[in-house]
Formats: structure tokens, C-alpha cells, sequence
């Protein structure tokens, strides 16, 4: 009876034993605009010579699939994709010679980041 007695206690008491678990969840510092953030901390290591870039290219989703009027950002000038995911901006635009940060958002999809460096060339 006593070892009865026994595995009883044993199993209320590692039944009984358990983690607290808060529901609080750290909250890290919103930035709105990455961008400039970006620009900001890439701008204190590279150098501040700008370039006159065209700058264009495809927009794809998860699936590889084209993505339209997507909204693309670079050199503080925004345009759109057409039904191919095609975007090109009509004009040159000033970016650093180093780098540039261009942005596509589209309702619906997480906005999407790239950093890449111009080439003069094309």
C-alpha cells in the first residue's frame, strides 16, 4: 500500500509542476521606413558618390509567378510592374555608386528589400 501511495505522489507531483507561460511578448522598436534606415547605415561605411542609373527588372511571387502593379521604389522614384512583373523607371535615376535600396510592396504580400550596386554600363 505505501509504494501505491507513493507512485501516486510522485505523479500528482510531476503532473502538478508547470512552466508559466506569459502571453507578453517582447516588442522590438518599430521602424516605418526601412529604407532610409538602410541608406543611413550603409552611408557611414560607403561612399557618397552617386551615379545616374536605369534601373529595371521583374517582380516574381513565392511561386515564381510574375506579379502585377506591384509598387517598386529606388532614388526616390516609384513605378509599377505591368502584367509581367516587368517595372522600369522612364528615367535615369541618382543613386549611390556603391549601392542602392530598391523596394516593391503590393497589398497582400510582406514589402520586399534589396540591396544591389548600380552598373553604369547598361
Amino acid at each position: 500500500m505505501k509504494s501505491y501511495a507513493l507512485i501516486l505522489l510522485s505523479v500528482l507531483f510531476l503532473c502538478s509542476c508547470q512552466r508559466e507561460v506569459t502571453d507578453v511578448l517582447p516588442t522590438a522598436p518599430v521602424n516605418t521606413d526601412v529604407v532610409t534606415a538602410e541608406n543611413q547605415r550603409l552611408d557611414a561605411k560607403i561612399t557618397k558618390q552617386t551615379t545616374q542609373s536605369w534601373i529595371n527588372g521583374f517582380v516574381v511571387n513565392e511561386q515564381n509567378q510574375p506579379l502585377s502593379n506591384a509598387t517598386v521604389e529606388c532614388g526616390g522614384k516609384v513605378t509599377t510592374t505591368d502584367n509581367k512583373g516587368f517595372f522600369f523607371f522612364k528615367e535615369k535615376l541618382t543613386v549611390n555608386k556603391d549601392y542602392a535600396v530598391i523596394k516593391v510592396s503590393r497589398q497582400g504580400y510582406l514589402n520586399g528589400f534589396r540591396t544591389f550596386t548600380p552598373n553604369r554600363l547598361r
